[in-house]
């Protein structure tokens, strides 16, 4: 009985070894079609598609491969700028993009249309974006190195409510107090 039992535990040592080499997780790069190494943020859109920020543009994952949004300097429609601090899923079709060196644009998934959105302060445009956070009344909270900046849905502009260098941004759900830092 002894020998069975030594035995079944030699195959279940075995049989975890071979089951973790063949379960190692896939590591997905530049030679993959990824636009950059370096991702910043990671969304998921409601079809499924993952999106990932990065210091060389946008990527879409569909679980297989990459499809990269750069800047173009020739193309109205690219991100104003390549590298992609941060996502906000605005909508079903919509991803709001913090864009250092570049400002605020939107992405408007189904007419793969990106609109850009300026920021001004004090006569000079904004351009360092540090995190994005969007609130269920569609508010949108935009932090960067000279203030907290909202946009309403309603407004056209972009408001300064905080002056001063704003790194992070931290919201508590009213329903259950929850704190979640973006």
């Amino acid at each position: 009985m002894h020998f069975i039992t030594k035995f079944c535990a030699v195959l279940l040592v075995f049989s975890c070894a071979t089951n973790s080499a063949q379960n190692k997780p896939r590591v997905w790069d530049t030679r993959d079609g990824l636009s950059n190494n370096w991702i910043t943020d990671i969304a998921q859109d409601d079809r499924g598609y993952i999106w990932l920020a990065t210091q060389n543009g946008l990527n879409r994952f569909d679980g297989y491969s990459f499809e990269s949004f750069t800047h173009n300097p020739e193309d109205t429609n690219s991100p104003i700028a390549n590298w992609i601090k941060h996502i906000e899923k605005k909508s079903n079709n919509e991803l709001w993009l913090g864009i250092n060196y570049g400002g605020l644009d939107l992405y408007d998934i189904k007419k793969n249309k990106f609109k850009h959105h300026v920021i001004v302060h004090q006569s000079d445009t904004v351009t360092s974006i540090n995190k994005l956070l969007l609130m269920q009344n569609g508010s949108l909270f935009v932090s960067t190195d000279i203030g907290l900046f909202r946009k309403t849905p309603n407004m056209k502009d972009v408001k300064l409510i905080y002056e001063g260098k704003v790194l992070s941004l931290i919201h508590i759900s009213e329903p259950t107090r929850q704190a979640e830092i973006s």
